[in-house]
């Protein structure tokens, strides 16, 4: 007997739409990433330093220049016997060069190899701001879902103080309750509102920032919040093998050493070989011609110091990076033990704020029981609601902020980028 599950058609679609939703929503960001000015800056100057690497590889080929000898008879003088010019007419040589060099101890390799070196860093350095650039346009995103939930709450709380305050209305009129309890709770209303216009200007304003450095429309948000929410959870340990940090400052170190190789190689030989031909005479006939080829090696005798200064230089770089690489990971562990007591103390807020929540709702159940015909009830319950609205608030922010140091926490540990599911190789 065999048994077989089945989706509907329907769950079918919703999944493939769903699927196919967090797929679109990959694309719009990782492509405005990429058009953002600072990312085209990193890219320029990685394609800089491949041309430059290019540069450098061509110039160990062969070295091919064609000129020309012209002779033009202005005055002219001979003795007798002297018979070894039979014309004076003018004419014109053509010389072809073609030089290339044989050995040189590896120095054009050094060189090469360095900037290659360079190269790769400059890749590696252009994922680095892509990350810095995805949190930038994350932490946007969450400000933006704090502003929306923030209007959501308050409206809501709006909306029962306006309840209770038509209610102390129709109660004074009725001779139940004082002026002073509608003033109070007409200037509940007023701070809201207030509270309402700037939060509405703040969108505007956040809405505005990523419509122009990212290209996302306001209808596209809410396609990209569900993947905030999805790294959000995702805590990650601070791995030194892991970062990105680690390759580029290994980069940075092989590229001083290949320089030093450079430098050391100059002080021994290098041979060059070179041919020429001469056609002589080109405008009557191609009869006359020279092919000769030689050998040269060059071996420098004093250079005033400068090899020992630039490898003083470049050992000092060396020793140099090292202490920057050091001063990175400290930093970055002094940050990451920051952000882990920070998550620990939102954490102890969000249960307190939880079980104050709690409280605050049974308070509220037992005023709606106890609510007499006096106007003073009637603000007590305006002040249990202003204060579950509050507290609401509260909750908003401390999620919100665990959030933002989920967020702060992968890109202190290199990890936003494998978190999302992009590879570097897409990056470029």
């Amino acid at each position: 007997m065999c048994l077989s599950l089945h989706l509907p058609t329907a769950a079918l679609a919703d999944a493939n739409n769903t699927e196919l939703g967090q797929s679109t929503a990959k694309t719009d960001w990782v492509s405005a990433i990429k058009l953002h000015p600072n990312l085209l800056v990193e890219k320029n100057n990685s394609e800089l330093q491949y041309w430059k690497t290019l540069e450098l590889e061509a110039e160990q080929g062969f070295d091919i220049n064609i000129s020309t000898q012209g002779h033009a008879p202005i005055v002219e003088h001979y003795d007798d016997d002297f018979t070894r010019v039979t014309s004076s007419d003018p004419y014109l040589d053509l010389v072809i060069n073609a030089s290339r060099t044989l050995y040189d101890f590896g120095q054009s390799d050094s060189l090469i190899n360095a900037e290659r070196e360079r190269h790769l860093k400059s890749k590696m350095n252009y994922v680095q701001v892509f990350e810095k650039q995805t949190h930038s346009l994350f932490s946007t995103l969450l400000t933006h879902s704090r502003n929306v939930r923030t209007i959501k709450e308050l409206a809501y709380g709006k909306q029962q103080i306006v309840k209770i305050g038509q209610q102390m209305a129709m109660r004074f009129e009725a001779g139940i309750g004082t002026i002073g309890d509608i003033r109070r709770s007409q200037l509940k209303i007023l701070t809201i509102e207030s509270q309402l216009t700037m939060l509405d200007n703040k969108q505007r304003e956040l809405e505005f920032t990523l419509l122009n450095d990212y290209q996302i429309q306001p209808h596209q948000i809410s396609n990209l919040l569900p993947i905030v929410d999805t790294i959000a959870g995702k805590d990650v340990t601070l791995d030194v093998s892991l970062l990105r940090s680690t390759i580029l400052s290994e980069h940075e170190r092989q590229s001083i050493r290949y320089q030093m190789a450079n430098i050391s190689a100059q002080a021994w030989p290098q041979i060059k070989s070179e041919i020429s031909a001469t056609l002589y005479d080109v405008t009557r006939s191609s009869s006359n011609y020279q092919l000769a080829g030689q050998i040269r090696i060059t071996m420098p005798a004093y250079d005033s110091g400068y090899r020992d200064a630039k490898n003083a230089s470049l050992t000092h770089s060396l020793l140099s990076e090292d202490d920057s690489f050091n001063q990175l990971l400290q930093i970055k562990k002094n940050e990451y033990q920051s952000n882990l007591r920070q998550k620990s103390d939102l954490d102890s807020t969000l249960i307190e704020l939880k079980e104050r929540q709690d409280n605050l709702q049974k308070q509220l159940r037992s005023a709606r029981m106890a609510l007499g015909v006096t106007g003073s009830d009637l603000g007590g319950l305006s002040a249990i609601y202003q204060e579950i609205s509050n507290t609401e608030l509260s909750l908003i922010n401390s999620d919100i902020d665990l959030q933002q140091l989920h967020l702060n926490q992968l890109l202190l540990t290199e990890q936003l980028l494998p978190v999302l599911d992009v590879l570097p190789e897409l990056t470029l």
